[in-house]
């Protein structure tokens, strides 16, 4: 909103952006979206997965569906996964103990 003084959370950390239309408030506004964006583009993501083993469950009693995707239903699980991936990111990443691809290889689905 114009002329209103305004904040963006990510992770507990405050981007903050002010009204302005002088040239160094602006440059502050591009440095502060700049700052969440590349912050936001770190962030590890875990989508749905199609394509996988079949689970069979039972539709009714003369029939067995097989599912081969969690859309539907594995949003708590990716949503778990991600939560857990960023804080293994944050942590051991800042203290240099493990690289990257480490930590995402934790979270690739596997047969």
């Amino acid at each position: 909103c114009a002329g209103r003084r305004g904040s963006l959370f990510l992770l507990g950390k405050r981007y903050s952006f002010s009204p302005g239309d002088n040239s160094a408030e602006a440059l502050r506004n591009k440095r502060s979206f700049g700052h969440f964006e590349r912050d936001f583009n770190r962030l590890y993501r875990c989508t749905y997965r199609k394509n996988f083993a079949p689970l069979y469950r039972e539709y009714s009693e003369d029939s067995i569906v097989a599912v081969e995707t969690d859309a539907g239903w594995g949003c708590m699980i990716r949503v778990g996964q991600m939560l857990l991936a960023n804080l293994m990111q944050r942590e051991l990443l800042l203290e240099q103990r493990v690289d990257a691809l480490k930590i995402l290889r934790y979270f690739l689905d596997r047969p």
